[in-house]
């Protein structure tokens, strides 16, 4: 508004002055002298304020620059957390299911004995009867509830699971999942305890 005004008002005065400008006949050179001066310093200070106005103008825009980018950081920060958090969530609720499916691959000459959820497994690859055999226990002091066992071969090939039982506690129970025409060079298992939506497999492809 500050510009904008002392721009028409210049401009007004070098209207002004431009008429009041005597022609070369008058004869009063002093008067045109005058007003030629005046119109000199009236279009200097119309530099100046242009130059003024086009700087005030600048820090205008870098302000409310500066003003934008901490608000979409500030989004871009809630944002990175909202995902963060779900991702974090994600990763929680697989958390169990994760610790079971072991990454762990075993020759087919070595022995599976590790303690997941309270069930011990030991299990081994018996060549002769080409089939995972071993038994699972109930190392708590409580019972746990349909417990149950997967073998992954290197192939991609899941044997089981097999035949959901509760065991009381220090019970075990034998466990065998037939190879049949896979071909593996190494293999991983796990128990499992509880309800799972794989627990819907059967075992019908070790009984087939």
């Amino acid at each position: 508004m500050f510009c904008g005004g002392s721009l028409s008002l210049v401009s007004t005065q070098l209207r002004f002055h431009a008429v009041q400008v005597p022609t070369v006949g008058t004869g009063n050179t002093m008067k045109k002298q005058y007003s030629i001066l005046t119109l000199l310093g009236l279009i200097l200070v119309l530099v100046f304020t242009l130059s003024s106005c086009s700087m005030n103008e600048q820090e205008d825009t870098s302000a409310e620059e500066s003003e934008v980018e901490p608000e979409v950081s500030e989004s871009e920060h809630t944002e990175g957390a909202e995902s963060g958090g779900e991702e974090h969530g994600s990763e929680g609720t697989g958390g169990e299911e994760s610790g079971e499916e072991s990454g762990t691959q075993y020759a087919k000459t070595d022995t599976y004995d590790e303690t997941r959820n309270g069930a011990r497994l030991v299990m081994h690859y018996d060549t002769e009867a080409n089939a995972f055999v071993g038994t699972v226990e109930n190392t708590t002091d409580e019972t746990l509830k349909q417990v149950r066992v997967e073998v992954h071969l290197s192939n991609g090939t899941e044997l089981g699971p097999t035949e959901p039982s509760d065991l009381d506690p220090a019970e075990s129970m034998d466990v065998t999942l037939f190879v049949f025409d896979e071909e593996f060079d190494t293999w991983g298992a796990h128990p499992e305890v509880g309800e799972s939506g794989s627990g819907e497999h059967s075992s019908e492809e070790n009984h087939d």
